[in-house]
């Protein structure tokens, strides 16, 4: 019973899901790049880039550290339409993994769909135009507890303009991310 309990106590501890993909929030660079199995396109110094495919969609995964800890990743999805309308079927598509993974969505701007301006918005078929120029925005977010007890955030929007149109999953560590960001700023009046 006792060699029972042990086993079942160590598969528990090591099968815990990490906090994105094989990796989590506050890895190091080499940690991040050791786990990562996608191909290696880009390597900077705070910043590790990969080409893969993930829910059927080529993309770009982009992972960011500050002192050499990871804090934010991001799919940058690659696929092109010729009907704009192909972005937002891809992310519905992106959508149900999402929810299905992390529970129900929010929405940061009160709506999923976000009208700056209403002139598509009464013809469906128009709508992949209206995310081309900007006239509409569609956002969801998921929230979660990464594995250092921060929270975590996922975002995943559709938005465009002048006529260019991007599918993005952000994933961040609120905490770490704080912590980036004020030390960029810090770091920025240095130059004033």
């Amino acid at each position: 019973m006792r060699k029972l309990f042990i086993v079942l106590f160590v598969t528990t501890v090591f099968a815990q899901n990490s906090d994105f993909r094989k990796v989590d929030f506050g890895d190091s660079y080499e940690s991040v790049k050791d786990k990562e199995t996608m191909k290696l396109v880009l390597e900077r110094e705070n910043t590790l880039m990969y080409e893969g495919n993930v829910g059927g969609i080529d993309t770009y995964l982009v992972y960011n550290f500050h002192n050499d800890s990871f804090y934010l990743s991001s799919y940058m999805f690659k696929k092109e339409h010729t009907n704009r309308n192909g972005f937002i079927d891809d992310y519905n598509s992106i959508k149900k993994l999402l929810k299905k993974k992390y529970g129900e969505e929010t929405f940061p701007f009160g709506k999923e769909y976000w009208w700056k301006n209403d002139l598509y918005q009464d013809d469906y078929e128009d709508w992949g135009m209206a995310l081309a120029v900007g006239h509409l925005q569609i956002t969801t977010s998921y929230s979660s507890k990464a594995k250092n007890g921060n929270d975590m955030e996922i975002r995943h929007g559709v938005t465009g303009s002048n006529y260019s149109i991007s599918h993005v999953i952000m994933y961040y560590d609120k905490k770490l991310q704080e912590i980036a960001n004020s030390a960029k700023e810090e770091s920025s009046l240095d130059d004033f």
